[in-house]
């Protein structure tokens, strides 16, 4: 035998007991005193006897089961009901035979269309006339309420579930600020239980001590006038942690009324340390990097993988006479001279196949004015942010310094000359000077000889020529 056919027979054995109960008889029902009320009622009214066979079901069974009267009336009013119910409905019989009053129960009654409906029962007993014992069931469609029971239910079991288990602080807060309800984490976040918050507003001694004295201003005014004026709220925040540390939190606050229509908010507390404290060693890092890049003096510049400009320093204008603005977006090859260009792109594109930091022989830029700089650089891969290969090029305008070589060379090289018509000069004197010892004899034996020739001697000629 089934299990439900058991409990049946105990529920059909429990109605014969009250017949052999004569002080089970509060009233007689009169139907044609209360016709026209069960006739009209919302509720469904129903007589059992005591062998558990409906003897009387008020019209609105067709609303509420789908059934007519004549499909109920003389049929087991055991075999509506759902299996799993049977045991409570024997409990709700044996309360009703013993006179409790306002014996209640909820279960589910088959729909003549086959899904189960709830129901909610209150009985009463009673002895008819021929001493038989009968029971009057009211019943009335719970249904939408049982669904809406279970799933607030079953809301509130998700929310606890959730409040208890989440790493974030969970709390609710009356529009005074006070603590109604407080996540459990409570103790590893804060080292306090949560009874110490519940009840207290946050504005207490003990609850804004744990508030960093710089941000209480701002999370006590924000409440009342974001929270409690706006219905949102959001407030990044510092609070003394378990170990006495001050830790950032974030903060969000929603509001909603409550089923007394006061309201209510529901605030959700996250720990964000690790977070702002990356970004402010993110902010401190650009900070130094924006300090470096405008004391520089080099040009940096920042290419992506095809090879355009995404970023140049602020001193591009003293350098090439360009504000940023007007390069970024463009190839910083148009720029270069034509003699240079081919010589510029090798550069680059070896040194993005390799992958490393390559250095870059001076080359011309065009300047704004029309004029070419000189400039060299050296730079250097980076993975960005979406893991796109870009650049980082510094460059130093080094035109004077190839002038100053320039110059220098032809210096050295006028140096050079001149050293070499000195010693030109040098070698010539003292060739003269040996010529000259040459010469002296040569010139003073003529003058002699000239001195001892006659006038008329064909020799004085000849010397005449050699003194010349």
């Amino acid at each position: 035998m089934r299990d439900e056919d058991k409990t049946r027979d105990q529920l059909i054995a429990e109605l014969r007991a009250l017949r052999e109960r004569p002080d089970a008889m509060p009233f007689a029902l009169d139907p044609k005193r209360y016709a026209e009320v069960l006739e009209n009622m919302r509720a469904m009214v129903g007589e059992i006897d005591s062998e558990g066979v409906m003897t009387y079901v008020s019209p609105t069974v067709s609303e509420i089961l789908g059934y007519s009267v004549e499909e109920v009336v003389g049929q087991p009013a055991f075999d509506w009901i759902h299996p799993e119910d049977l045991a409570t409905t024997a409990q709700f019989l044996a309360e009703a035979g013993a006179r409790e009053r306002g014996a209640r129960s909820v279960y589910r009654a088959r729909h003549k269309a086959g899904h189960w409906v709830w129901l909610e029962g209150t009985t009463s007993t009673y002895r008819d006339a021929d001493g038989s014992v009968r029971i009057v069931a009211l019943s009335r469609d719970v249904t939408e309420m049982k669904i809406a029971g279970d799933a607030l239910r079953e809301s509130e079991d998700r929310f606890r579930a959730i409040a208890e288990n989440a790493r974030d602080f969970i709390a609710e807060l009356d529009v005074e600020g006070r603590f109604l309800f407080v996540s459990p984490n409570c103790r590893e976040l804060f080292g306090h239980e949560p009874e110490v918050l519940l009840g207290r507003t946050i504005g207490e001694i003990g609850v804004i001590d744990n508030v960093h004295p710089d941000d209480r201003d701002g999370f006590l005014g924000g409440y009342q006038s974001n929270v409690v004026a706006k219905g949102r709220g959001h407030i990044l925040l510092r609070l003394r942690g378990q170990d006495g540390s001050w830790r950032w939190f974030e903060s969000t606050a929603s509001s909603y009324s409550g089923s007394d229509g006061s309201m209510r908010a529901v605030v959700i507390s996250r720990d964000v340390s690790e977070r702002v404290f990356a970004e402010q060693k993110l902010l401190q890092s650009e900070e130094r990097y924006r300090v470096v890049v405008e004391a520089s003096r080099d040009l940096i510049s920042e290419m992506d993988s095809e090879g355009r400009l995404v970023y140049t320093s602020p001193n591009c204008k003293e350098v090439l006479g360009y504000v940023p603005e007007e390069l970024v977006g463009t190839t910083p090859f148009a720029l270069i001279h034509p003699d240079d260009i081919q010589r510029a792109v090798d550069s680059y594109l070896g040194g993005v196949e390799s992958a490393t930091a390559w250095t870059t022989a001076p080359f011309r830029v065009r300047h704004r004015d029309g004029s070419w700089r000189w400039l060299e650089g050296v730079s250097f891969p980076y993975r960005a942010a979406g893991r796109e290969s870009h650049f980082i090029t510094v460059s130093r305008d080094v035109t004077e310094r190839l002038k100053a070589d320039r110059e220098r060379r032809e210096l050295e090289q006028g140096m050079q000359q001149a050293q070499k018509l000195e010693s030109l000069g040098i070698m010539a004197g003292g060739i003269a000077h040996d010529f000259n010892n040459l010469l002296t004899p040569i010139l003073g034996g003529t003058t002699l000889a000239l001195m001892d020739l006659p006038p008329e001697s064909p020799a004085r000629a000849r010397l005449q020529m050699i003194q010349q």
